[in-house]
């Protein structure tokens, strides 16, 4: 599990790319009292591995101040006598990680 912290501005771009490429199970972004809050579940299957990855992102944007947090859940699961996944589930998590510090550096 990893967290990070991305200014305000940047939740709306955020949300789009999260939408598009990380909600092939589930998507709900909800707007209340408390904040915005937003959930992403994404499942694939690895060639390689012969296995399923799933990450799992959750999005908090309080009313108040100008950070949104963002946390990613990475899982997956082997195939095969030794039920190895090999860690991949790892290297996709980072992926996107990457991939919004990329975003946010970019000044969108």
């Amino acid at each position: 599990m990893k967290t990070i912290a991305v200014p305000r501005e940047f939740t709306k771009k955020i949300l789009d790319v999260l939408k598009r490429r990380y909600s092939t199970k589930f998507s709900r972004v909800w707007h209340n009292e408390v904040g915005l809050m937003g959930l992403f579940i994404h499942e694939e299957y690895v060639f390689r591995t012969s296995g399923y990855q799933t990450i799992c992102v959750v999005v908090e944007q309080p009313p108040a101040g100008n950070k949104c947090s963002i946390t990613v859940v990475s899982s997956g699961g082997g195939k095969g006598i030794f039920n190895m996944n090999w860690g991949f589930h790892g290297a996709a998590g980072n992926t996107l990680i990457k991939t919004i510090k990329q975003l946010v550096g970019k000044g969108l």
